[in-house]
């Protein structure tokens, strides 16, 4: 008897190698869907890890202009209350500043 001729056009058509009688065309098509499938299951992942993160930084910034404004209205009030000029003499008075200085309030234009 003969010995055992490939099949022709197969990949590997031999009794002895795992793949026997697989054509290289029909494999190529299997391995590009799954290299297609795979793409898209990476970039569908990796958009919904990039949606998730772009939210928790947009609630950290949140917070901070929260805080910021409310840092703001602090600050406006303060500069309110110096720039009247009898809170500024009871505050003097209490920090213990000198009190022989005469204090003349100057009219806006």
């Amino acid at each position: 008897m003969d010995s055992p001729r490939p099949a022709r056009g197969a990949w590997a058509a031999y009794p002895t190698r795992p793949f026997v009688g697989l054509e290289l065309s029909g494999v190529l098509g299997y391995l590009i869907y799954a290299g297609l499938l795979g793409s898209a299951m990476m970039f569908y992942v990796w958009s919904r890890v990039d949606v998730r993160t772009s939210a928790s930084d947009l609630e950290s910034s949140q917070r901070t202009y929260q805080v910021t404004l409310t840092a703001q209205d602090q600050l406006r009030l303060e500069l309110a209350t110096r720039s009247d000029l009898a809170t500024l003499e009871r505050s003097s008075v209490e920090l213990g500043l000198v009190q022989d200085v005469e204090l003349v309030e100057v009219a806006d234009k």
